[in-house]
């Protein structure tokens, strides 16, 4: 299930956001973008959308943002 393997991504985005690792990070925020929508996950689709974006523009200030964003919203998803 979606939900049992949220602790592992919020994981390896903080790791790759840390190592300035872009284009891991981008194609996590991607498949996080249709693995969200898939599940019912409207927003974490949308701000994980927000990050590959930032990844893709190379905007590190974006990016740190953006990934806190992503965080916060996907500590929510986890009671």
């Amino acid at each position: 299930m979606f939900v049992d393997g949220i602790e592992e991504k919020k994981q390896l985005l903080s790791q790759a956001v840390s190592t300035e690792q872009i284009t891991p990070l981008q194609t996590m925020a991607h498949q996080l973008k249709g693995a969200g929508a898939g599940y019912g996950f409207d927003e974490l689709s949308e701000l994980a959308s927000h990050l590959e974006e930032a990844c893709k523009s190379e905007d590190r200030v974006e990016i740190a943002h953006q990934k806190e964003l992503l965080l916060h919203h996907m500590n929510r998803i986890v009671v």
